[in-house]
């Protein structure tokens, strides 16, 4: 038979809230804030194709669309329609 007294006085472990495998969540994180980050730097130009393949394709794209449609109402034949 285990004595409980001497069982309790070798038990070296740690309780569980001071077990460092078994963390309460980081409180902290709740309450941290984003700051953002302004500059002054003005964005770049998106980059155009204009070679001719690109001017071919876009072409081909805008004679496809149906502009008389309006896309909020049947998408695929303001895109595809003609």
């Amino acid at each position: 038979m285990v004595d409980k007294a001497t069982e309790t006085d070798t038990d070296t472990r740690s309780p569980p809230h001071e077990d460092p495998r078994v963390r309460p969540p980081d409180l902290d994180a709740e309450f941290t804030t984003v700051t953002p980050v302004l500059t002054t730097e003005k964005p770049q130009e998106p980059e155009v194709c204009t070679s001719p393949g690109c001017v071919r394709a876009a072409t081909h794209f805008l004679n496809a669309m149906n502009m008389t449609v309006d896309p909020c109402e049947d998408f695929f034949e303001f895109a595809c329609g003609l």
